[in-house]
Formats: C-alpha cells, sequence, structure tokens
C-alpha cells in the first residue's frame, strides 16, 4: 500500500493497495525506479518469491518464484542491491543472490 501525504495540510490518501504479500522490507533503487522484495507466492506450499514493483501504480512488474517458503522464508529482513544489479536476501537457510541472466536492453530486471 501506499499512502500519499500532503505536507502543507497533512492530508492523507491511499495512492495504491496491492495484493502482493512482502516478506522482506521493500528497497527502492533509485538508478531505474522501481521497488525490490520478496513476496509470498500463492499455492498449497507457498513459494518465496522475487518481486519488482512498480511504485506508481504497485504492480508486480516482475516476478519469479525464487524457492519454497519454508526453510527460505525471509523473515522482514532488508535485501541489498549491488550496484551491478543483484539483489542479496538473507533467509532462514542462508544468502539468496537474484541476478539477471542476461543483460536487458530495457533495464532491469
Amino acid at each position: 500500500m501506499r499512502i500519499d501525504l500532503a505536507p502543507e495540510t497533512g492530508e492523507h490518501r491511499i495512492g495504491w493497495a496491492s495484493p502482493l504479500r512482502i516478506t522482506s522490507t521493500p528497497q527502492y533503487s533509485e538508478p531505474d525506479g522501481r521497488i525490490y522484495t520478496t513476496t509470498r507466492g500463492p499455492g498449497i506450499t507457498p513459494a518465496t518469491r522475487y518481486s519488482v514493483i512498480d511504485p506508481a501504480t504497485g504492480e508486480e512488474t516482475f516476478g519469479r518464484n525464487l524457492a519454497p517458503a519454508f526453510p527460505h522464508a525471509a523473515l522482514h529482513m532488508a535485501p541489498v542491491l549491488s550496484p551491478d544489479g543483484v539483489m542479496y536476501q538473507g533467509t532462514l537457510a542462508g544468502l539468496i543472490s537474484i541476478a539477471r541472466a542476461a543483460p536487458s536492453p530495457r533495464g532491469w530486471p
């Protein structure tokens, strides 16, 4: 959910709401203007999912299932975004690194 605040008046409104179930502290990437995080995928055995979110709309612009939710739960820990576009996420089982397979002509991911 994004809440927009008008500093002059103190009034606020909901900018958007998303059905994504966030499982780590979202990280904003200034170079590409997107939000990177892990989410919980749907299903009987939910998966830890890598999600890229458009901050203007709340839509998931890219997403991939990474691993079973347990023992790969992110525990709401913040991921680290490296300058070369790799996201490192700590989990119960260790560290997951997510990188693009090949350079994208339109940018990351």
